[in-house]
């Protein structure tokens, strides 16, 4: 006897529990849907919109069916319940043209009736519509079925987004690859010449003449290998092999440690390089990503600023986000240039003012670490003026952070 009262309490547990997550889920279906109800008379639309508004829905109305078609056209509900029998234009007529309308095609129809005929009911399934409720209406059935019919709409568009989302991210890998197939070739070819003139005729060239091919197989190359290193690292990003290492980190200090890595590089081109930081600012952040970040921007605004020039790195703090900006009066860019920066579909890359040569993969990298530790990029630029790339980091709290930690 003790195990079947046991059993009996496990099974109405459960149903407690299918019954409280159905009520959360109708509540919320609910309380975010439009609704038109389509009737011609007053008392069926005040009885409908008792039960539904109840529920939190948002009720529109029709008093007939041409009405009715009007309405919806304008107001796209996501759910119309539609009187059969009214004057002037019928139910059924009237969910034909809404069928027949691109934009209204896919709203659900439920047919409101007290025809209960089997040829009624398929006329208005072979209509279009999608469900029919009975005169006179019981509150939890209409209720089950307009949750249901909401249900399935949003699902539908969820999948209908999803699939648009995969044809663009596809096209953009598609051009992606097109782009980084071209960037490896194209340069590949051209050391390959070089190095077969040279070892073709290697006797003719002079020690200066056999140095300066040296030199350009060793710029060629290292572009080549910085490029393909900022390919594998984004192929990771996106198959999701890196993951967070959160730590505190002092702005201050790191961007101190990027300006002394790119002192050399400065000091080629007599280019200033300064900081002006809080030493209080802290971020929670990756350890590894947020240095990697600074440091392409630098690197970037040093390829882009001319001969006696300055590069500033900036930060401070606004309400939520910790805003770092890198400010050069560099060569600027047009805004048809800032456009592209962080396309993964056109990747830009343009030569410095020593024509220096990049991958154009960094900025599409620091757009995509940037994002994984829940900030934002931007450029500001004018042409002949200089840049300023900023991109901002979530500003924990002390209290967010430690239990974050934990």
């Amino acid at each position: 006897m003790s195990k079947i009262k046991e059993k009996l309490d496990n099974t109405c547990y459960l149903w407690r529990k299918l019954s409280a997550k159905f009520k959360l889920m109708k509540t919320n279906l609910l309380k975010n849907s439009n609704i038109l109800i389509v009737d011609d008379i007053m008392e069926n639309i005040q009885v409908l919109a008792g039960i539904l508004s109840k529920e939190g829905v948002k009720i529109s109305v029709a008093t007939n069916g041409k009405q009715g078609v009007e309405t919806a056209t304008k107001l796209m509900p996501d759910l119309i319940l539609m009187d059969v029998t009214m004057p002037e234009m019928d139910g059924y007529d009237a969910c034909r043209l809404l069928k027949e309308n691109a934009t209204t095609v896919n709203i659900p129809i439920i047919f409101l009736t007290a025809r209960v005929d089997t040829e009624d009911i398929i006329k208005g399934f072979q209509a279009g519509g999608v469900d029919y409720i009975t005169k006179p209406y019981n509150p939890t059935e209409l209720l089950a079925r307009v949750v249901n019919h909401l249900d399935s709409k949003f699902a539908k568009e969820e999948i209908e987004k999803s699939k648009e989302q995969l044809v663009i991210a596809n096209r953009d890998k598609d051009r992606f690859l097109a782009l980084v197939s071209h960037d490896l070739r194209s340069p590949f070819a051209g050391i390959i010449g070089l190095v077969d003139l040279v070892v073709e005729d290697f006797e003719s060239f002079d020690k200066e003449e056999l140095f300066s091919y040296f030199k350009t197989f060793q710029t060629s190359l290292r572009v080549q290998h910085k490029f393909l290193e900022d390919l594998l690292a984004w192929g990771n990003f996106q198959m999701g092999r890196r993951q967070l290492k959160m730590s505190m980190l002092n702005i201050s200090e790191l961007v101190a440690n990027n300006i002394i890595l790119l002192e050399n590089s400065a000091n080629n081109k007599s280019i200033t390089l300064e900081a002006e930081i809080d030493i209080k600012i802290n971020a929670f952040a990756d350890a590894k990503m947020i240095p990697s970040i600074v440091h392409n921007l630098i690197s970037n605004s040093i390829k882009f600023t001319r001969t006696g020039g300055t590069v500033k790195i900036l930060a401070k703090v606004e309400e939520n986000d910790i805003i770092i900006s890198v400010v050069d009066n560099g060569v600027g860019m047009e805004p048809e240039q800032i456009a592209k920066l962080f396309r993964i579909d056109t990747v830009f890359s343009i030569p410095g003012t020593e024509n220096e040569k990049g991958s154009g993969l960094g900025l599409i990298l620091c757009k995509e670490m940037i994002e994984i530790n829940g900030g934002k990029i931007w450029a500001e630029s004018e042409e002949g003026k200089g840049s300023k790339l900023s991109f901002t980091l979530p500003n924990f709290t002390n209290q967010e952070v430690s239990q974050m930690i934990v």
